[in-house]
């Protein structure tokens, strides 16, 4: 047994006695004792919940900036892939403008395409991706700037040669759908294969044609039989001769508001679209032979790859074949005085 004297300071006041057991006494000291113990385990661990706490706060303000970095990645691969688009429908319309003229233009040894990571969330291969794109990028403008300083050339040397070369859509853009390009087709009369030298473009009656270059009209009207069947077949033709160097043949028009011996300038409406002649429905039958040579044989020449203010649907294959395209297909020769020449 324990006793425990309590003096107050007034000492009118009695003493006071606590008078605690022997289990009592046991008893408050394990409760002091798991205190004391208490106390300790919590000046042990607080440092490392601390820590704890603080890393768990770290890492999730790194996963934030990871998340905000992963974004600006994704920005910028899209900006890339923006520009690999714009770089690659300059490349074809530069290596266009380098058919009709004529002109070998640098192509260099292009980089093969860099695939995207797999995973959009591994921020490393999207990095490495992103920086082999960037090096391809960079690549293709300096062989793009080289291509241009090339046809830039060209045309200081030949000045005024862009308007005598066919090089423009003979219809509206919006204003037409592809028949039958160049090359064989299916005859719709005979049903059988048969050489095409032309693009047939279906259009409304009265669609306006344009001149695809400046030129001097030299013929209008239907040919006659005596010219041969296949011109005869094509009904109402203009033909405008752009300098010797090349004509372009507009077919199966229903008006004609132009006269031979007319200079005409790129742009204008010579025509409208018709069906006159041997046709299924109103289209233009538009061919564009070549003299580059100066032999006079006029060799056809795919007009698709004369036109730098469209994009066909078969853009790419068409320039890839570019080479093919340009080999002369079978067709009948222009009679003489369809080019304002005497037989």
């Amino acid at each position: 047994m324990i006793e425990i004297q309590l003096q107050s300071g007034n000492l009118r006041k009695g003493v006071r006695q606590l008078v605690l057991s022997r289990h009592q006494v046991l008893a408050l000291s394990a409760v002091g004792t798991i205190f004391l113990s208490f106390m300790l385990l919590s000046l042990l661990v607080a440092p490392s919940v601390i820590r704890r706490t603080h890393r768990i706060g770290a890492v999730r303000e790194m996963k934030q900036e990871r998340a905000v970095q992963l974004a600006r990645l994704q920005e910028h691969i899209a900006q890339i892939s923006s520009l690999e688009r714009a770089l690659e429908e300059e490349r074809m319309r530069l290596e266009k403008l380098a058919g009709v003229y004529g002109v070998e233009v640098p192509r260099g040894t292009r980089p093969p395409r860099v695939p995207l990571a797999d995973d959009p969330q591994d921020s490393r291969s999207q990095l490495s991706a992103a920086h082999g794109r960037e090096s391809r990028l960079v690549e293709s403008i300096v062989l793009l700037e080289a291509q241009l300083a090339t046809l830039a050339t060209h045309e200081k040397e030949n000045p005024g040669i862009a308007r005598m070369i066919p090089s423009m859509l003979p219809l509206p853009p919006d204003r037409f759908v592809v028949l039958s390009v160049f090359g064989e087709r299916v005859s719709p009369f005979t049903r059988r294969p048969e050489p095409h030298a032309a693009i047939d473009l279906a259009a409304t009656r009265g669609t306006p044609i344009y001149a695809t270059a400046d030129g001097v009209i030299t013929w209008t009207g239907r040919p006659t039989l005596r010219m041969g069947p296949e011109w005869w077949r094509l009904g109402d033709i203009v033909v405008v001769n752009h300098g010797g160097r090349y004509a372009t043949i507009y077919a199966h028009c229903d008006t004609i508001g132009v006269r031979v011996g007319q200079q005409v300038s790129q742009g204008a409406v010579i025509a409208t679209v018709g069906d006159s002649g041997w046709a299924s429905s109103t289209h233009l039958h538009y061919e564009v032979r070549g003299n580059l040579d100066g032999l006079e044989r006029w060799e056809p020449v795919d007009p698709r790859l004369h036109v730098l203010n469209y994009q066909w649907s078969d853009e790419r294959q068409l320039l890839a074949e570019s080479d093919r395209a340009k080999r002369p297909a079978k067709a009948p020769g222009i009679p003489p005085s369809m080019l304002g020449r005497r037989n």
